[in-house]
């Protein structure tokens, strides 16, 4: 099958890491500067910004759209899809290419646990072809206006456009396709399966959530009236010292005078310091600071940057972000949000918000930032005449690792009904069997014991693990806690072993049962087909956090704080988190194609959920989890379950 890589060059007003592809790709001021393309083994060939608008199109480029046999490579390919759909089919007269031809490079190194940007890929790879540095800095240059100089008008739009810059561009975009080239020749394709759920992916991402603009617009009024109002509450409580909580060595200095010494201002020490029973005047001070530090508010800005004309908010999922499969968020980070005040009703805050009256807002409300960060979700709205259907996988890791592992007495807790595992834990936790639902403070224990120590959690983690939940434990129930679900559950903690000693001869002898090493990857067969990549495995011995050397499998990947690509090593239980939380994804990508199949489209997917949009009373919530939840031939016996809900604004439950 022909292959063409392709790959785009443009300039817009528009900030596209603000905006996003779709808003960018319909801008009126955005215009594709050149396009490089080849065919199959074919040198690169360019079609330059004036070929482009004169209509001079190569023949065989013109044939290889008309050809539907031919399939369309990018990287990034939803940039270069929504360019081409709107501006080379409406602005240039080429015909569009169907969603089913195009391929995408980077979709493929992030199913491969690869790095996503290209010159990344391509340093991991060590392909002989790299991007090319100079012509990037060229790129950005012209990518965005110039300042008007001295005479010019400064109403006028100008670009950096030298006949230098123009080849220095298109060396740059040659070379860019022939390290895409070089990527796909190099990395194994997507299953047909995965292909169809990248398909989806990509018609999710166009196709959007609706966003309340009004509220957004009413509510970011308030939130900057509100930051005025304790901005300078903070300058009159500080004698004018402070006149921005922003200013951190000012903040540190002011609490110093204080007599109160602080290592740092971050969110724990702040929240620390406020339960510490500071002075009326000192506490009202990292009170304010707490409130007008909530990053999540900058979220309602990103809303209306991102969105376009009809309040459509696009291009926000990201395919394969985890190595495992899991999607991510982008532009508004909408796989972040906050977890809000407990207790209260948002759907009630929305309304009182979006009228945008700040005495209103305060009649209703102590905590107005934390109200309006907690109402986040909220914008999130169907379009009119629509509503939300949204479902919730309940507990699905803690399902698919018992039932991985052949844990027969915790899959039949899951499956029975009348049984809640949380509370069976708790019992066994406590040694009481007669504890109840009603005994929050112990299920809340049990619970985290079945959701945490599926991966082989040790107890000091899992006593700090508690603590972000609000759960208080000493260090020697921590350490039952976790002794009590290994001991309950001996099939999982030998499934740890298993994996780990799977791999370990996998990558000494090539293989062992799903775990396969070419030398490039050391992979694992998922029972869905699709498989794990783990690049440039080997064994080396490393320190356990207990202070042992043992012989380990390590691996390069993308290490999580740094962004960097590095060696990590690996164990059994990391591996089975692995697996699981890919086995995992797979259950709901699935399921995601059958919403798709009855009808029941989905518009966004937050971690273990699914955010569909219908006519209102068109759509079933229990027809919608019976969707989600319906058997799968490669999960036979898997306890899966899931909640849901509809209305009219998005919420958490």
């Amino acid at each position: 099958m022909i292959r063409v890589h392709l790959d785009f060059e443009s300039r817009s007003t528009v900030d596209i890491w603000k905006s996003g592809a779709w808003v960018y790709s319909t801008h009126p001021t955005t215009q594709i500067l050149c396009l490089c393309y080849a065919i199959g083994e074919r040198p690169v060939q360019l079609i330059t910004k004036d070929e482009l608008e004169l209509g001079i199109i190569p023949d065989d480029f013109l044939e290889c759209i008309r050809d539907k046999t031919i399939i369309f490579v990018a990287h990034n390919a939803f940039f270069e899809r929504v360019m081409w759909k709107n501006i080379m089919a409406p602005r240039h007269g080429l015909a569009e290419v169907s969603l089913d031809r195009w391929r995408c490079t980077a979709a493929k190194a992030c199913t491969c646990g690869l790095p996503k940007a290209l010159d990344k890929v391509a340093l991991a790879l060590e392909l002989s072809h790299k991007k090319d540095a100079e012509g990037k800095r060229i790129m950005l240059k012209m990518c965005k206006p110039r300042k008007a100089k001295k005479n010019e008008d400064p109403d006028i739009i100008y670009w950096h456009e030298s006949e230098e810059d123009f080849e220095k561009l298109h060396k740059y975009c040659k070379q860019d396709v022939e390290v895409e080239r070089a990527v796909d020749h190099k990395l194994p394709e997507l299953t047909a399966v995965e292909q169809q759920i990248w398909i989806l992916d990509q018609v999710i991402n166009v196709r959007g959530v609706q966003i309340d603009r009004n509220a957004v617009e009413n509510i970011l009024n308030l939130i900057h009236e509100y930051e005025k109002e304790l901005t300078l509450e903070v300058n009159k409580l500080t004698n004018g010292y402070i006149d921005k909580v922003s200013k951190r060595q000012r903040v540190v200095n002011w609490l110093e005078a204080q007599n109160v010494q602080v290592p740092n201002l971050q969110k724990q020490t702040v929240e620390d310091l406020l339960n510490a029973g500071l002075p009326k005047k000192v506490h009202r001070v990292l009170e304010i600071k707490q409130q007008l530090g909530k990053t999540s508010t900058a979220k309602y800005q990103a809303m209306m940057d991102a969105i376009d004309e009809g309040s459509r908010l696009r291009d926000t999922l990201v395919y394969h972000s985890a190595s495992t499969g899991r999607w991510g968020g982008k532009l508004v980070q909408l796989h972040n949000l906050p977890k809000g005040i407990p207790g209260l009703n948002t759907d009630t805050a929305c309304e009182i918000l979006q009228e945008g009256d700040m005495i209103y807002a305060k009649s209703m409300y102590d905590n107005i930032m934390g109200t309006i960060s907690s109402c986040i979700r909220g914008m999130i709205i169907p379009k009119q005449g629509y509503e939300l259907l949204v479902a919730d996988y309940a507990s699905i890791e803690a399902r698919v690792v018992v039932w991985l592992a052949g844990e027969q007495k915790a899959i039949k807790l899951f499956q029975d009904a009348t049984k809640d595992i949380y509370v069976e834990m708790a019992k066994l936790i406590f040694n009481n069997p007669k504890l109840t639902k009603k005994d929050k403070t112990e299920r809340n224990l049990g619970k985290q014991a079945v959701l945490g120590c599926g991966y082989g959690m040790g107890a000091d983690k899992f006593k700090d693990t508690c603590a972000t939940f609000g759960i208080i434990v000493s260090k020697e129930l921590a350490k039952k806690a976790v002794d009590t679900y290994r001991q309950n559950y001996q099939a999982v903690k030998r499934f740890w072993y298993a994996q780990e000693n799977d791999a370990i001869k996998a990558v000494r002898d090539g293989s062992c049962n799903q775990w396969k090493n070419t030398g490039e990857f050391l992979t694992c067969d998922l029972l869905s087909g699709r498989k794990l990549y783990y690049h440039r495995p080997r064994l080396d011995m490393v320190l356990t956090p207990w202070g042992e050397e043992k012989q380990a499998v390590t691996h390069m990947t993308i290490d999580a704080k740094t962004k960097q690509y590095v060696r990590t090593s690996t164990y059994g239980g990391k591996i089975v988190e692995n697996i699981t939380q890919a086995t995992a994804r797979d259950i709901m990508a699935w399921a995601m194609c059958r919403c798709e199949t009855y009808g029941y489209k989905p518009i966004l997917t937050v971690h273990d959920e699914i955010i569909a949009e219908m006519p209102i009373d068109t759509g079933s919530i229990e027809f919608f989890i019976k969707i989600l939840t319906a058997p799968i031939s490669w999960a036979k016996g898997c306890p899966i379950a899931a909640e849901g809900w509809k209305g009219q604004r998005y919420k958490k439950t």
